[in-house]
């Protein structure tokens, strides 16, 4: 019963220190979420193997006055500038700069698809990277339109997020939070260009 007990004492530690946290973020615009994606561009994904397929790029904004951080599978394109008089170490072991410009592209963001088997995750590799959205900016990442045809769920796929806070207050695991994004919400064409593919 004692660790029944001191089980559900963390638990409802988590829960208050993420209720905290997030109760002290605003919104920067009242007429959208904390954290929303809108349609930016069609796209098209190709490589040596497969043919082009069709795809969108999407914007991931931060409407809140908390930072948040959000995952992905590459960081070579923000390294940081390779300083003068660099040793052979720095040429080597290259430093991140984990702090996203406001409306950069972002290689292989990750992203969940629901399915009958559970979430799938994309792009699924095993090296991640956590960088942080500031308040007010937005990135941009790309997705083929076959992933929301995948969703078993209205077409919906899920970025998950973090605030900062709650990782840098705790020693407990940070609670993860996600944001939606619906095939219905892309433009009329990309969907019916979607439907005549299948």
């Amino acid at each position: 019963m004692r660790i029944l007990a001191i089980g559900l004492s963390l638990m409802v530690t988590v829960a208050f220190c993420a209720r905290v946290d997030y109760a002290q973020c605003e919104l920067l615009d009242k007429r959208n979420d904390m954290l929303f994606v809108t349609f930016e561009r069609p796209a098209q994904f190709s490589d040596d193997i497969e043919k082009p397929k069709v795809g969108v790029v999407l914007r991931l904004r931060n409407n809140s006055s908390c930072d948040v951080e959000i995952r992905a599978d590459s960081a070579d394109s923000f390294f940081k500038p390779i300083p003068k008089n660099a040793t052979p170490i720095q040429f080597i072991k290259r430093e991140i700069d984990y702090v996203l410009p406001n409306e950069t592209f972002v290689p292989q963001l990750n992203y969940k698809i629901p399915s009958q088997r559970g979430d799938i995750n994309v792009p699924g590799g095993h090296v991640k990277f956590d960088f942080q959205l500031l308040s007010g900016r937005s990135i941009l990442f790309a997705v083929p339109v076959a992933d929301f045809q995948r969703s078993v769920n209205n077409g919906r796929i899920d970025i998950p997020f973090e605030y900062s806070s709650q990782k840098e207050r705790s020693s407990y695991p940070s609670v993860r939070h996600v944001v939606h994004f619906y095939f219905g919400s892309l433009p009329e064409n990309i969907r019916l260009r979607k439907v005549r593919n299948r």
